[in-house]
């Protein structure tokens, strides 16, 4: 029977339990893509590994070869505060007709809506990583994407690499390209393959079944051959700000970090000097770019 006494413990169970299925109910779609982190520091750093030359063959009783590696350079991640919640008054639980608070809601209760919107906030804040890559600053005043990257931070050569086709149409032709570009990918010293292996085409939803129909063999009619295809995972972000670009990316290199300080968690609290209860939800993350060695964007046409 709800009291004013057992108000709060009544409906914080169904509460919780409506959130966590609303919040859990859809598979992250940054998960494939994102390398992620718990931790239990207020930071951490991105370390851009730097990169030791190639082995020499040496020579029996000789000192082991060393060499000195550039300026560890690392890139800061803080993770953010973000929470969101709603008050409910005993008399409105008391008056509900709907059924918009009880344990059993299916129609749009508070709790499932706060889920909803925590997933929606966290594949938006992974995505904003590829959507303003080219576009924000990423260390110093270079872009994530570009044309023309150092092959480490203390280069002085003229020798530049580029993780970032312009004019590039989502065609068979065009992911050649890119696919291509990140197998080009070389370490710190400008000479030796990374060895990223194209893995996964990330596209806006208006790609999607563009992007299927490449990745899709298509058997031919009357020969009954299929066309090669290219082995890649699709990977679709529905909160890319915008589809006039694509992406490829390695499955052997880690460019995309999600940083957790703490998991989403949901809670609720009795309202000082009355009979209301907060219920809300908490978490504090980030998300950042890292190495841009094994990631390609494609900038399409301009029409």
């Amino acid at each position: 029977m709800l009291t004013k006494a057992n108000f709060g413990a009544y409906i914080r169970s169904g509460q919780n339990k409506i959130f966590n299925e609303s919040y859990e109910s859809t598979p992250h779609q940054f998960d494939a893509i994102f390398q992620q982190y718990d931790i239990k520091e207020k930071s951490m750093g991105l370390y851009l590994g730097q990169s030791f030359s190639a082995w020499s063959s040496n020579s029996e009783g000789s000192p082991i070869a060393t060499e000195d590696l550039d300026n560890i350079v690392t890139i800061s991640v803080i993770p953010q505060r973000y929470d969101k919640g709603y008050t409910v008054s005993y008399e409105l639980l008391q008056d509900d007709e709907l059924g918009v608070f009880s344990g059993n809601a299916g129609m749009g209760g508070n709790a499932k809506s706060l889920g909803r919107s925590l997933y929606a906030t966290i594949e938006t804040l992974a995505a904003s990583v590829l959507s303003t890559g080219a576009t924000t600053n990423w260390l110093g005043s270079e872009k994530f994407f570009a044309t023309a990257h150092k092959p480490s931070t203390s280069s002085s050569t003229g020798t530049t690499i580029s993780n970032q086709l312009a004019a590039t149409a989502l065609t068979e032709t065009g992911l050649k390209s890119a696919a291509s570009l990140v197998r080009s990918h070389v370490d710190h010293s400008g000479t030796l393959p990374i060895g990223a292996i194209p893995k996964f085409l990330i596209v806006h939803p208006n790609d999607e079944y563009t992007a299927r129909s490449i990745l899709n063999p298509v058997t031919l009619d009357n020969l009954g051959l299929t066309t090669s295809a290219p082995n890649l995972e699709l990977v679709v972000l529905d909160y890319l700000e915008n589809d006039k670009a694509w992406y490829v990316k390695a499955g052997n290199t880690e460019n995309l970090a999600f940083v957790w300080r703490e998991r989403p968690t949901f809670g609720a609290q009795a309202v000082p000097g009355s009979l209301d209860w907060l219920f809300y939800g908490y978490t504090r993350m980030a998300a950042k770019a890292g190495d841009w060695r094994g990631i390609v964007q494609a900038v399409k046409p301009t029409t």
